[in-house]
């Protein structure tokens, strides 16, 4: 019996003393500085992208706890997603009242996206689901909430206005899956019909404006000191091209966004899914606006949908380019231009420019048609411009078209203009830009010239 009773002590014992040691060791990890301590954690995969894990590791104890806050407040707070729509925007004035989280946000995007029921879809509207949503709401509550959030987020640098496929490669807009979660479970799936533009109170060509005026005057109404703005309409499966009042969107900019855009420093605009023109050929004044609030630009982003738009911005600015700031980066989406204000226009920042985009960017002949100045490349003027600037990066895509610069065929003989020219550093950018002059026309079937 005693020997029995001695087993059992010794059996105990040994259990305590490996319980101890399993607490010790975990008290020693719990004892390590924040900084090592969310090191250990995410070796043993205890902080990956599944918020249950992140949660839960957050949720084990206080020093777990504290340690990953800072990754907890980069992932769901650094960066904020929102629409225009009641819910999303109260989430984000109670997200900028907060005393911690509020002076995290940097950057905020809003997407054009909306949640409302389609017209042609005869649904009753459920008061006991989701009735702020449901019901048409007049827009300046809308924009109440939007002024309320902005004027607390003061260490935001960075607002973006996105379209629905823009979105697609992003997360979705706060609000957006619960929203359309509890319409399935009222309606049924496919009992309702979701279109990106469709308001209670907008129609669709109207929504562009009316988020343009509501982002815009929040910013304006606001403390905060932006570096990067920019607008993604890119175009997508929602929707094809639409006419946007082009004084409409001129009106909606306040005068107040010159604090704002003091030291902005990177300006993205791409309207391809939008026309601000109705007329080919007519400048258009929103790129231009925008550029003078900004002193400090130095990287411009401009992509539109046809050469009607671009050609009329960019002529613009080539008339304006000595009020222009010095811009380092420059990048220019399906735009074309003419060839004496393009030039005038690069050559007015030949001892800035350091990087050049042209992604299906297209000379266009300024001579009349069968002038015989017509037959000279306009490209070959526009090269040897670009030979003078000291470009550290150079990217020509898809472009280089309908000139003698650069012809490519197909076996055909069809013309294709699938042309891809990448050059990293001031001597390769030179080399390859005498290797596209010397160029006349080649028939091989490789439409591509690349030089990393």
């Amino acid at each position: 019996m005693r020997s029995r009773r001695s087993k059992m002590l010794a059996r105990l014992s040994k259990r305590l003393s490996s319980r101890d040691s399993r607490q010790s060791t975990v008290v020693s990890l719990l004892s390590l500085p924040s900084e090592l301590l969310i090191i250990v954690v995410d070796w043993a995969g205890l902080l990956d992208e599944s918020v249950d894990t992140l949660f839960a590791t957050r949720l084990s104890c206080r020093s777990l706890r504290d340690a990953s806050w800072p990754l907890f407040i980069n992932r769901y707070f650094q960066k904020r997603s929102h629409f225009l729509g009641e819910d999303s925007l109260q989430c984000l004035v109670d997200i900028s009242q907060h005393p911690i989280l509020g002076p995290c946000v940097s950057s905020l995007d809003i997407s054009l996206r909306r949640i409302a029921l389609d017209k042609v879809a005869t649904l009753p509207l459920n008061p006991g689901i989701w009735p702020r949503e449901l019901k048409p709401k007049i827009p300046d509550d809308v924009a109440l909430l939007l002024d309320k959030a902005m004027l607390n987020l003061r260490n935001c640098r960075s607002v973006s206005i996105v379209g629905p496929a823009a979105m697609r490669w992003k997360p979705a807009p706060w609000g957006v899956n619960r929203f359309t979660q509890a319409l399935d479970r009222e309606y049924g799936k496919g009992g309702w019909r979701y279109d990106p533009f469709k308001s209670p109170y907008l129609d669709r060509s109207s929504v562009v404006d009316y988020t343009l005026y509501v982002v815009l005057s929040a910013v304006s109404k606001s403390a905060v000191e932006l570096h990067a703005f920019s607008i993604d309409f890119e175009r997508g499966d929602y929707y094809n091209n639409f006419y946007v009042d082009h004084d409409s969107i001129i009106g909606s900019i306040p005068l107040g966004l010159s604090e704002q855009f003091r030291n902005l420093q990177k300006l993205s605009l791409d309207l391809k899914a939008i026309i601000t023109s109705p007329k080919p050929y007519q400048p258009s004044s929103l790129p231009t606006q925008l550029i003078d609030l900004a002193p400090n630009l130095t990287e411009l982003s401009l992509g539109f949908s046809g050469k009607e738009i671009c050609d009329g911005t960019l002529l613009r600015l080539a008339e304006h380019s000595s009020e222009l700031p010095p811009l380092k980066s420059l990048c220019l989406t399906e735009c074309s231009a003419n060839l004496d204000p393009f030039v005038a226009f690069l050559r007015s920042h030949k001892k800035t420019l350091r990087s050049l985009t042209l992604i299906f960017f297209r000379i266009l002949s300024t001579y009349p048609a069968g002038d015989a100045k017509d037959e000279i490349n306009p490209w070959g003027d526009v090269i040897k411009t670009l030979r003078e600037l000291d470009l550290d990066y150079l990217s020509i895509h898809s472009s280089l078209l309908d000139t003698n610069c650069v012809e490519f065929f197909n076996k055909e003989g069809v013309g294709v203009y699938s042309v891809l020219v990448y050059a990293a550093g001031v001597e390769k950018v030179r080399k390859t830009l005498g290797e596209i002059a010397g160029v006349r026309r080649l028939g091989s079937v490789d439409t591509s010239i690349r030089q990393e």
